[in-house]
């Protein structure tokens, strides 16, 4: 039968998985956020950069972001955990 000892690191341990999870939840809603607040701005760089980049989407703008350093750069300088 498990001790007192071994309930509480099981405990903690899941406690700080969950906590990571909701961590990353937070960063890539954090990001979606920013996306939204930062339409125009981020499509106007994936158009001057890609003209026939086609449909864009915000799942297509994460990517870019991603892959983007000047777009990149500019989330992390306003706090977002891309």
């Amino acid at each position: 039968m498990p001790g007192l000892r071994e309930w509480e690191s099981d405990s903690v341990k899941l406690l700080e998985a969950k906590q990571t999870k909701e961590e990353m939840k937070m960063r890539k809603r954090s990001l979606r956020e920013w996306i939204k607040k930062n339409r125009k701005e981020i499509d106007s760089v994936i158009l001057k950069e890609c003209r026939n980049f086609g449909s864009i989407n915000d799942d297509s703008r994460w990517k870019f972001i991603i892959n983007h350093e000047g777009l990149y750069s500019w989330a992390k300088s306003e706090g977002i955990n891309a």
